[in-house]
């Protein structure tokens, strides 16, 4: 996620494309409602994981910290990014007079051609070096700055949400259960992760990280599919009221000048990302039969809705946002945390530009919240625009509120 945003999609598309390796099981009369029994073949061996204690003591908004932060490392690298230019140039110019003069003066000389051809090696291999010596530094710098990022990012987070013992992996992966158990995507192609925290909060171990999870190819239509039916509170199949989502209409697709005449830039009709963002792991766990997927719609291609839904059936609450889904496994035993304070607090969970959808959902493994984040939040900052833009607070207020009625949810099990 820290390498740039093309690398990381053309990765990302071989592995949509490679064998699926999340299948998850229909559910039998053998299996508890909200089992997440299946066949899952990790795609490769990782590393143990290194945590380092999280330190992080700051008054300043994460946004002022992840601006010094960002301008620290820009300091820090105008050197090398100097050094990097004037060798490029010298090389390039070296060359050049070289060849000139090998080709003109140096024809007839031979002990001249000689000479420069010395020359030429001795500049060349110089600037390597030098190079080298300060391309290293750049990335010294950069890793640097990807731990100052981290330990910001991650450390407002665990104060946000008052984690005790945070620790801290910046390389580390996520436990891929943690995704499974979620009991939101049918199939899992494959799952990326780094900046893994892991820490106690209300006495119950919780852990985080940034998350991408791979799924197959699927329509824009398909990952917004709505409920074909809906039951209310009473268990009774009710109308269905929600609009029939419809395709965002498309601007003509832009031609872009060459030699060989206009070409047509094709716009995405598929995505292959279920979650890209945060995702928490609270152990939490409800009974079974109270088990719920709470999805908060975005714009029609930020938004995957959950396609594992085996057991569940979709609620109609009332005063419930739109854009709000709910589905249950037993609404009679789970409808304690939809009262009218329940409610309420959902409604105040609202997707933006940085939040751009998300889901909570809860069962007997625990509470998982996902939060589907922009790039400007989940990309290291590499320019002072988006370090000092407010993406990061928006990130901080969307998982308060999501982890508000995660909390009040916990009072209604006590």
């Amino acid at each position: 996620m820290a390498e740039t945003k093309n690398k990381d999609t053309e990765n990302i598309k071989k592995e949509s494309q490679s064998e699926e390796v999340a299948k998850i099981d229909v559910l039998d009369n053998n299996q508890k409602a909200d089992s997440v029994e299946g066949d899952y073949n990790a795609p490769e061996v990782k590393d143990p994981a290194v945590f380092v204690e999280l330190e992080y003591k700051s008054n300043n908004s994460i946004t002022d910290d992840i601006k010094n932060s960002y301008l620290e490392f820009k300091k820090a690298t105008k050197l090398p990014k100097i050094i990097d230019l004037v060798t490029m140039i010298l090389t390039f110019a070296v060359i050049i007079t070289s060849l000139v003069i090998l080709f003109t003066v140096g024809a007839n000389n031979r002990v001249l051609s000689i000479v420069f051809l010395v020359v030429t090696g001795v500049v060349l291999l110089a600037s390597f070096v030098v190079s080298r010596i300060f391309s290293k530094k750049k990335t010294r710098h950069t890793t640097q700055y990807l731990k100052e990022y981290e330990t910001i990012l991650n450390g407002s987070t665990a104060k946000l949400l008052k984690i005790r013992n945070p620790k801290l992996s910046v390389a580390g992966k996520i436990d891929d259960q943690d995704v499974i158990r979620t009991h939101y995507f049918a199939t899992i192609n494959s799952i990326q992760s780094r900046g893994i925290v892991e820490g106690i909060r209300n006495d119950k171990n919780i852990r985080l990280g940034e998350v991408a999870v791979i799924v197959p190819p699927t329509t824009f239509a398909d990952a917004n599919q709505m409920p074909s039916k809906y039951i209310d509170t009473n268990g009774k199949e009710v109308e269905v009221t929600n609009k029939v989502e419809e395709p965002v209409k498309e601007e003509p697709p832009v031609q872009t000048p060459s030699l060989f005449g206009n070409r047509r830039k094709a716009e995405p009709t598929e995505t292959y990302m279920g979650l890209f963002g945060k995702l928490f792991s609270y152990d939490l766990l409800v009974d079974s039969s109270e088990s719920i997927i709470i999805a908060f719609k975005g714009e029609y291609k930020t938004t995957y809705m959950p396609n594992y839904l085996t057991g569940f059936e979709a609620i109609k609450l009332d005063n419930l946002n739109d854009d709000i889904i709910v589905y249950a496994v037993d609404i009679n035993k789970s409808k304690k945390f939809f009262d009218k304070k329940g409610i309420e607090l959902l409604n105040k969970i609202v997707v933006d530009g940085d939040f751009t959808s998300g889901f909570i959902t809860a069962n007997s493994y625990g509470i998982r919240v996902g939060l589907n984040l922009s790039d400007r939040v989940m990309q290291l900052p590499l320019d002072e625009k988006v370090a000092t833009s407010n993406a990061f607070d928006n990130y901080l207020n969307a998982t308060k509120d999501m982890f508000a009625f995660v909390d009040y949810m916990e009072s209604k099990l006590k």
